[in-house]
């Protein structure tokens, strides 16, 4: 049964994040661990959930100002470039 640690490579998997041969480790562990197959279909489903939420609510403009930010601060941006997430300005 896939663990925290795995679930974290599965979430890098189903967002494209994942360098060569650690795609390679999860695509052999999907062919032969079907609880590796069954955990990868239920993060997909909860993806799926929170990005229709997310567009239900509204939110998805909110939500990808947040994620800018985030990326900015994690670039190491100076703070006054860097929208407010929340109010956008």
């Amino acid at each position: 049964m896939p663990n925290e640690a795995d679930d974290d490579l599965l979430w890098r998997y189903l967002d494209g994040e994942l360098a060569a041969r650690e795609h390679a480790l999860v695509e052999k562990k999907l062919i032969n661990d079907p609880a590796w197959r069954e955990r990868l279909e239920t993060l997909r489903a909860e993806d799926e959930i929170g990005r229709a939420a997310i567009l239900e609510l509204g939110l998805a403009e909110r939500a990808r100002r947040l994620a800018d930010a985030v990326r900015a601060e994690i670039d190491g941006q100076d703070d006054d470039e860097t929208p407010d997430p929340v109010s956008g300005s």
